[in-house]
């Protein structure tokens, strides 16, 4: 690990860690695996004779949230006292020279001193996000006369943690089975439950097959032809962090907590029912698809912690479209003027008893004439909402999330997750939205710190070249299909 240098004046200090330390934690963040040790030393250049009263280092963990809850302008408005909290996760000291009464006069030299600290197991990760931060570091310091200014060292350490060991396969796999739509769609989703982070690969394999009902089935045989389709398959790996606060720390004792869902990965979109795609495509087939996510560090680490929590899952949306309501919309029209007509007629028969009568009748007859039979929703869906897409979960939904699918199954009348679209120049088309959560952990390698770094620039004539800096790289992970 590099080393970090500070010089002020007549003194200079740096910390230098030992090459075994990882700073990898094996097993659960509330297991009782083995301790790790952080070890190294502290270099004191002494350039002319100084007195010191104290040589100390310390290593602290600290854990920040802060929650902007302001509706106002970010440049002029400060997050509340309630927004805010901060919490050592760890603290430990030593005494690299004790404090003494009368400062200690060190001649002009060179003075190591060794340190060793003892890590806990239950320490979380490092982490750094938009809202908060999970960070460790030493710090060493040395305490000089009163009249005199102190010298102090900061080196950042980064804490990793490995769930399981490199030597363990990886073919724990788990399926999910799609719960919306029952008697019409069967889809089932499954892919591994750990994943590693500095590279893994995520492979997700997808079952769908239409269910045809008995009512229609002779119907479409006979007419060669299928109502219901599927339009659009949508999978991505989201991640969510949530920052949260106790309100421990608050003078109100109030708690706020905030989520972002992220995609760090981007989607992949399938398109079954596309021409060009699938010459004999069948919907009510059993259709198979994959889709594989290679990771890398822009993805976290899974978290649990009081303030942060960190969790992935991969989501998948199927767009079903029932074109049934083509073929019944003439019909609709026919029988609805010839509503019209019948209620017009049946105005003129009625008695007359007062002019407002007559004339709410009049209007409402205006209205059923002129006005067609139109769907509640005259909004169609847009590239740009895509991603709002992904906030359609089952019950995992958050208060953000429930407001956004409150919006979107709003507009779809009585179904559940039923939207009807209206076009002026298009045909009218049922929409199906189906969901699916498929929960995975991320975890960081055993030995990712032992694996060989690629060229630097400054050792070297030149730049490094794409191929030569790929040789250097860890093998990626190769996963076993559970079909194989």
């Amino acid at each position: 690990m590099p080393m970090l240098y500070n010089q002020k004046g007549s003194v200079s200090m740096q910390i230098s860690i030992d090459p075994s330390f990882t700073g990898i934690l094996r097993g659960n963040d509330n297991g009782t695996a083995d301790p790790i040790y952080l070890k190294g030393t502290v270099v004191v250049h002494v350039h002319r004779p100084i007195k010191v009263r104290k040589i100390a280092i310390r290593f602290e963990g600290r854990c920040k949230v802060t929650i902007n809850t302001s509706r106002t302008s970010k440049l002029v408005s400060a997050p509340p006292p309630e927004g805010v909290e901060c919490r050592n996760l760890v603290t430990k000291k030593m005494c690299l020279l004790q404090e003494q009464q009368q400062p200690k006069l060190l001649p002009p030299g060179k003075y190591i001193y060794s340190f060793e600290f003892e890590l806990s197991t239950q320490l979380p990760a490092t982490f750094h996000g938009k809202r908060g931060m999970i960070r460790y570091r030493l710090k060493a310091s040395i305490q000089r006369s009163v009249f005199s200014n102190n010298l102090h060292v900061y080196q950042e350490i980064p804490i990793r943690r490995s769930l399981v060991y490199d030597t363990i396969p990886f073919d724990l796999t788990e399926t999910i089975v799609g719960k919306d739509y029952p008697d019409e769609i069967e889809y089932t989703a499954s892919a591994p439950s750990v994943v590693y982070r500095e590279g893994g690969l995520v492979p997700l394999n997808l079952a769908v097959q239409l269910i045809q009902q008995q009512q229609h089935t002779q119907q479409e045989h006979n007419n060669n032809s299928t109502t219901k389709t599927i339009q659009s398959i949508t999978c991505a790996l989201r991640e969510r962090i949530t920052y949260q606060t106790t309100g421990q720390q608050s003078l109100t004792y109030q708690s706020v907590s905030q989520t972002d869902e992220l995609f760090p990965l981007g989607w992949s979109t399938f398109y079954p029912s596309e021409k060009g795609n699938h010459a004999h495509y069948n919907p009510y087939k059993k259709q198979e698809y994959n889709a594989e996510f290679r990771l890398c560090p822009r993805v976290n680490p899974d978290i649990k912690t009081k303030l942060i929590k960190v969790s992935h899952a991969l989501i998948v949306n199927i767009k079903m479209i029932d074109d049934e309501q083509q073929q019944q919309l003439p019909m609709d029209n026919n029988n609805h003027h010839r509503e019209g007509e019948d209620s017009y007629h049946h105005q003129k028969l009625t008695p007359i008893n007062s002019n407002e009568q007559d004339d709410q009748h009049h209007q409402q007859a205006q209205e059923s004439q002129v006005r067609p039979n139109t769907p509640p929703l005259s909004r169609s869906s847009s590239s740009s909402s895509i991603s709002s897409i992904f906030s359609l979960g089952r019950h995992q939904a958050i208060n953000t999330e429930e407001h956004i699918k409150e919006a979107l199954l709003s507009i779809g009348g009585n179904g559940k997750r039923r939207h009807h679209h209206h076009h002026p120049n298009e045909n009218d088309t049922n929409i199906y939205m189906c969901s699916l959560e498929v929960p995975i952990v991320v975890t960081s390698r055993q030995h990712c710190g032992e694996m060989p770094h690629p060229p630097a620039y400054q050792n070297m004539e030149r730049p490094p070249t794409y191929r030569q800096s790929i040789a250097h790289l860890p093998p990626a992970p190769l996963y076993h299909s559970s079909s194989t």
